[in-house]
């Protein structure tokens, strides 16, 4: 687990590390299982949060594990995510770049405000002391 520096009752847990500069995120649907391939589960309506651009398949923005794969990117201080998608009939390996604009704003603001107001003194005093 990697706590925010300067944030510090933030933390992420990505699926793996892979060197200073890159981290894995990894799914597995049951509701693509049944799909030949992530385009196939794309255009079925299997999997909602990926999307075909450029003919390449890529994370929506949109979705909560793009806010998840910004938020262990930005705690961890890696600049890519190797997200993976897997099924027993195919895995598909997605590159997700570190965006700081995305998490400045759309969620630093958001994040610092409910989590201040939700943490009473006495964890956020025992969160920081542990980091």
């Amino acid at each position: 687990m990697f706590v925010d520096k300067n944030i510090p009752y933030l933390a992420a847990s990505p699926d793996g590390v892979v060197d200073d500069s890159t981290i894995v995120e990894i799914k597995c649907p049951i509701s693509a299982e049944s799909s030949l391939s992530p385009e196939d589960a794309i255009k079925n309506g299997k999997i909602k949060y990926l999307k075909i651009q450029n003919d390449e398949v890529v994370l929506k923005e949109n979705s909560h594990y793009y806010y998840q794969v910004q938020g262990q990117l930005h705690i961890t201080g890696r600049k890519k995510c190797i997200f993976s998608v897997y099924t027993s009939n195919w895995m598909t390996l997605i590159p997700v770049y570190k965006d700081d604009a995305f998490w400045l704003s759309k969620m630093e603001v958001k994040l610092k405000s409910g989590a201040e107001i939700q943490i009473p003194p006495q964890a956020y005093f025992c969160i920081r002391n542990l980091y």
